[in-house]
């Protein structure tokens, strides 16, 4: 199936919902979420929820994925479409669709998860295409072990067992874009480089320490659009998901190079000339703020990068140094 289809999804759902139940669930389902956390795991434990999570949440989470893709180079992505792929706390497979929908390989596919409704579910979606379990597969080592949204519901110890227990090439990560994520994926960053890891993405030098502190936290921002039947639940829950913040992570072993890139952190603001961001850059363990003139720029460019996804990863050429940790560049 076309994992980005909705018709697909609803055709597969484990029951079948009107739109009127679909609304009612995922209401339920985003209350656990954020007021009521001691429900949140309700979801996983009807047929009903985890058919309109995945109404709603896989086709949404599912880009997120292509997002993380898209900021590696192209020799680890290609790397990545070749490798075993485990994702921990897979659902209903979301992760696991994305990865067969970017790179369309025949590689083999693993989820693991606690709950077999969604693992009932994922079969649905992917029937032969993954290999599922509760435990970590005894035939996986030494690939890619991807965290979707599970990082943060687990305990820090147990994802460093796992990635003792598989040594995983590749470890990728999507989580939520809020403090207490980053406060824990810190935690897990730490530990990867102590393990031999370092960070291809987001960090623009891969062991160097985070400039980021406080009541800051790094996040990237997803800007995107969903299908209109999405859209739609989106308007009915009053819940949008045109603008998500996640946290994305990209370890490989033994990576010792230099990225020689920057990653926009946060936008300042805009003048007649220019656009002024802070960002994150290799040779500085602080963040600075560029310069970005709009000469040359079409009204369509302008448009396009006043609205740019936070967390991006670019090149570019430095011009001028217009004061402490401020400079002029011009994008590659």
């Amino acid at each position: 199936m076309n994992p980005l289809n909705y018709d697909k999804i609803l055709e597969n759902l484990l029951v079948p919902l009107k739109e009127s139940q679909i609304v009612a669930e995922l209401k339920k389902i985003s209350q656990n979420f954020t007021s009521k956390r001691e429900k949140i795991g309700e979801y996983v434990e009807s047929k009903e929820m985890v058919s309109a999570y995945s109404c709603f949440y896989l086709p949404t989470n599912m880009v997120k994925f292509k997002f993380l893709m898209d900021q590696l180079p192209e020799s680890l992505r290609e790397r990545i479409g070749e490798l075993d792929f485990l994702d921990i706390g897979t659902g209903p497979g979301t992760y696991l669709l994305a990865h067969q929908n970017y790179f369309e390989t025949d590689n083999k596919l693993f989820g693991v998860d606690s709950s077999s409704l969604m693992i009932d579910q994922a079969k649905k979606f992917l029937g032969d295409r993954a290999q599922f379990s509760f435990g970590l597969p005894p035939d996986f080592s030494k690939g890619t072990l991807f965290f979707g949204n599970s990082l943060n519901e687990m305990k820090l110890d147990k994802a460093i067992d796992m990635v003792s227990k598989t040594s995983p090439e590749i470890i990728l990560l999507i989580e939520p874009g809020t403090k207490h994520s980053f406060a824990l994926i810190s935690e897990f960053r730490k530990s990867m480089i102590e393990k031999g890891y370092g960070v291809v993405f987001p960090c623009p030098a891969p062991k160097k320490n985070c400039p980021v502190s406080g009541e800051e936290w790094c996040h990237q921002v997803l800007r995107t659009v969903h299908e209109p039947e999405v859209e739609r639940l989106s308007q009915l829950i009053s819940l949008d998901r045109k603008i998500m913040p996640m946290i994305a992570h990209c370890y490989l072993k033994n990576h010792e190079g230099k990225n020689h890139r920057a990653l926009f952190y946060r936008f300042l603001k805009e003048t007649k000339h220019s656009f002024d961001w802070q960002v994150c850059l290799e040779k500085n363990e602080k963040l600075v703020t560029f310069e970005i003139p709009k000469r040359g720029m079409s009204k369509k460019e302008m448009k396009e990068f006043s609205s740019k996804n936070v967390g991006e990863a670019f090149d570019y050429v430095v011009e001028k140094e217009l004061g402490p940790d401020k400079f002029r560049i011009t994008l590659k």
